[in-house]
């Protein structure tokens, strides 16, 4: 496991007089703070601090009546901090050149195509090397305890003549097998992303051996086929096979047709209007704060699905299937379709549905809304696990409701129809009337509000009806 340092907790203290500092600012002025930095520039930052604390550097001694290093404090910007962090390690790597390396610094991966191989960076020396080539920041010690301790490993891709061109981080989480190592940043030269023929070399071997790939490869725009080739989000062929799209941006997106996404599709806070009617999207689907007006009809998810925060989308598509759950947010639809059918949950969370949800969907497991007045459901509709309602103006429960629990601690509803079927009630029992449950109620059911303890519907009938007893008697001696 990996142990935080008296370097780490330093470049800690550097980090925030310096970054921390700077968005603090933006914070008070009421801009976003967070679109004043990028967590590469972050990170690159984060690493020149930590070669400076590791090195002694002469600069953080030079401090105001604060103790805090002069040079951090004169920083107005995340570009100005990030300039002197470029300019400190192109000094130092230029100090490094022609750093030359003994039998045993490198070990060989992998060999991939046209000659070119990966090779793991085992010792300081080969780190200093690599950082001064490439002309960046993982020489100069700010690496080298987490390389030797294991908690790291640092690969390097090399040509047939062993010049490097892109370099990678792994962490490595605490039970790791090689292929569940996790990829933390994947620089090119001077901390830019690598070239695009240098990504689809490296893409089938860290699609295949590490997690996380297609992250940093959308990060940089791309996605990723299931056989590791890397395509731009913008110019995705018809017909192609992907594992995620994730697209947050402002740009106008067309999805081509017979697009097929083995995991997720997410297109909040994005410009994206519509799905192709033929999609596939074997994992979840993510829909909030989207300028998306429509799903097509007869949509399947194979994951979970989530719509939120949003005033385009009026109606949930006809013939809809999600193979997870269903998470309705801050909505404003006309009705959820008769013929929805849900793997799992479904739930929806202060939402404005006008018609009342139908009896006739299939829900796998559990029914919950939180937080909508004016709920409506239809009589006859059967849960197969929870119906869950938060709503203290829900007042009435539709007839005929099936469910193995029903939780109305937070309703104002009182009674519950001779024809429900229900085996579990949670409920408050300072204001729910127990001697009105019907007595086609199963055996057994919880009470509440908080207490989970199970008693039988005639314990609970004669219990009330001796504190009713109780209450009176001590109004009577009064």
């Amino acid at each position: 496991m990996m142990q935080i340092s008296m370097w780490d907790k330093r470049v800690a203290e550097l980090l925030t007089l310096s970054v921390g500092r700077v968005l603090a600012k933006f914070a008070k002025r009421g801009e976003d703070w967070r679109a004043a930095y990028e967590a590469a520039d972050v990170s690159h930052i984060r690493d020149w601090l930590k070669a400076a604390v590791i090195n002694d550097e002469l600069w953080l001694k030079h401090c105001d009546a604060k103790g805090r290093p002069r040079k951090l404090m004169k920083f107005s910007t995340i570009e100005q901090i990030t300039q002197e962090a470029d300019k400190a390690m192109m000094k130092a790597n230029q100090k490094l050149q022609g750093v030359r390396l003994a039998e045993g610094e490198e070990k060989l991966i992998a060999e991939l195509e046209d000659g070119y191989y990966i090779v793991e960076l085992l010792t300081p020396t080969a780190l200093d090397r690599e950082g001064s080539i490439m002309q960046h920041c993982v020489g100069q010690g700010a690496y080298d305890d987490d390389v030797e301790s294991g908690d790291i490993k640092i690969l390097s891709l090399r040509d047939q003549y062993g010049k490097p061109h892109a370099t990678i981080e792994l962490s490595v989480p605490e039970t790791a097998v090689f292929r569940n190592y996790e990829i933390a940043q994947i620089q090119g030269k001077q901390n830019k992303f690598p070239l695009d023929s240098y990504l689809k070399l490296l893409g089938p071997y860290l699609l295949k051996n590490t997690q996380y790939f297609t992250d940093i490869a959308s990060s940089a725009g791309y996605v990723v086929t299931q056989k590791g080739r890397i395509l731009k989000k913008f110019d995705i062929p018809e017909n192609s096979t992907i594992i995620d799209f994730e697209y947050h941006g402002s740009k106008d997106i067309e999805l081509p047709k017979g697009l097929v996404i083995k995991g997720k599709l997410d297109i909040s806070r994005s410009n994206i209007s519509s799905i192709p009617d033929d999609i596939v999207i074997e994992g979840n689907l993510v829909v909030v704060t989207s300028k998306c007006t429509k799903l097509p009809d007869n949509l399947k998810v194979g994951g979970n699905l989530m719509i939120g925060y949003t005033n385009n989308i009026t109606n949930l598509p006809r013939g809809l299937k999600v193979g997870g759950g269903i998470f309705l947010q801050k909505l404003k639809i006309i009705a959820i379709p008769a013929d929805l059918e849900v793997g799992k949950y479904l739930k929806i969370q202060n939402c404005d549905i006008q018609e009342p949800i139908p009896a006739s969907i299939k829900i796998g497991s559990d029914l919950r809304v939180e937080g909508w007045s004016g709920i409506r459901f239809e009589d006859g509709i059967s849960v197969p696990r929870l119906f869950e309602i938060k709503d203290y103006s829900f007042k009435t429960l539709p007839n005929g409701l099936a469910c193995k629990t029903l939780d109305i601690k937070e309703t104002s509803v009182q009674t519950v129809s001779e024809d429900a079927k229900i085996s579990n009630l949670l409920c408050d029992l300072n204001k729910f009337d127990v001697t009105s449950l019907p007595d086609s109620f199963s055996d057994r059911v919880l009470c509440g509000p908080y207490s989970f303890s199970t008693k039988s519907l005639g314990q609970l009938r004669q219990e009330a009806r001796a504190k009713l007893d109780t209450e009176n008697s001590q109004g009577m001696s009064i």
